[in-house]
């Protein structure tokens, strides 16, 4: 990235040419490293406390010629140079959750901007959906949507569309899952009693999931029961 960033940057040809004190691959490590304390400190320690050190004006120059797409790139480069990839059974174990992050406060972005009460100061939240491997403990996609548009479903959706894991069984065919079942399989495996071995899960799996087959001619005389609700943690 640091040798070739025109892919990365605002302005190809023009940001991060000249020689500086913070070039492209310095501010990157600085943005991923980065502590809880203010952008200067981090900076006098990233910089052994030299009398030279970049200022923090600098730094957010710096940073605001990188596009938000070298971080996501960044991140899927990481995790596919893993190697040694874990499964259980054969499948990779995936899950999802939600957070809301706190950025800075602009009053112009309704998308992200609240307000508790009139006359009060308001704050800004971004929504972050995450996707970690269990097994491999490791993130392998994120994606961020403004608060006041928060869709964690379609938010797994898309991260599952654009997944690089490849899997021959998904390769196959696609599946159509009744969700209340689903919970209803976790639930059962994962409150099993000490003495009672747990259910063959994947066999229950089976059983309750049909191939999505584009083109079929006939449609199959099968009527789903619709969820009640979806729930995406279970206790």
């Amino acid at each position: 990235m640091s040798e070739n960033p025109v892919s990365f940057v605002k302005n190809p040809g023009k940001d991060f040419t000249r020689d500086r004190k913070l070039p492209f691959e310095t501010v990157v490590n600085l943005l991923i490293s980065m502590g809880g304390n203010s952008i200067y400190k981090e900076l006098l320690e990233s910089q052994g406390y030299d009398v030279n050190t970049a200022t923090t004006s600098a730094f957010i120059q710096q940073r605001d010629k990188i596009l938000p797409e070298a971080f996501e790139f960044l991140l899927h480069k990481f995790t596919e140079s893993y190697s040694d990839i874990k499964t259980y059974r054969g499948y990779r174990l995936l899950a999802t959750d939600g957070s809301d992050l706190l950025i800075p406060t602009n009053p112009n972005d309704s998308d992200t901007y609240f307000q508790n009460h009139p006359g009060e100061k308001g704050y800004n939240l971004l929504h972050l959906n995450a996707m970690y491997d269990l097994c491999n403990r490791i993130y392998v996609d994120v994606l961020t949507q403004p608060k006041r548009q928060e869709n964690e479903k379609k938010g797994l959706n898309t991260m599952v569309d654009r997944s690089r894991i490849e899997d021959a069984a998904i390769k196959k065919h696609a599946y159509q899952v009744n969700f209340t079942i689903a919970i209803h399989i976790c639930k059962h495996f994962l409150r099993f009693l000490s003495n009672i071995p747990p259910p063959d899960v994947e066999a229950l799996i089976r059983k309750n999931i049909l191939p999505v087959r584009p083109g079929r001619k006939d449609k199959r005389k099968i009527r789903f029961r619709k969820a009640v609700s979806f729930l995406y943690r279970v206790a």
